[in-house]
Formats: C-alpha cells, structure tokens, sequence
C-alpha cells in the first residue's frame, strides 16, 4: 500500500513525529512518500529511515521541495 505526507511548511520536529506514527500502520512492502520543503527535514527523515532499516530515496522535486519515498 502506497500512504503520502504532505509535511511543507512545517518545521521539525513535525515532519519526523507524523513519519513515525503513519510507519506504526505501515507493513512490510509499504511506501510511504513524504513531500517537504526543509532541508533539514530531508536530512532528519532520510537519517531516521534508513536507522530503522528502511530503503529511502530522496528527489528534489521542485527546486525547494524534495520528496523522500520509504519503503518498508
């Protein structure tokens, strides 16, 4: 099953806690695709998924926005 975030304008540590709490639903093949525009965000969820053993794939989508895709 595909879940989207849509985290833009919002500062850590928002990004990251709804993150973790829509992976709680998630099962194993899931992707969850997160769409910010915080380079910190970027940097925070991309190291938080791949310390949870997550495949994480980052693209700048728009200049200013990236959208992370996890996959559980």
């Amino acid at each position: 099953m595909e879940h989207f975030i849509d985290t833009c304008g919002e500062m850590c540590p928002l990004p990251i806690v709804r993150v973790k709490a829509r992976l709680r639903l998630a099962k194993p093949g899931d992707v969850l695709r997160v769409l910010t525009d915080h380079a910190c965000a970027v940097e925070a969820l991309a190291e938080y998924g791949s310390g949870i053993g997550l495949d994480v794939e980052v693209n700048e989508s728009q200049v200013g926005v990236w959208e992370l895709v996890l996959t559980t």
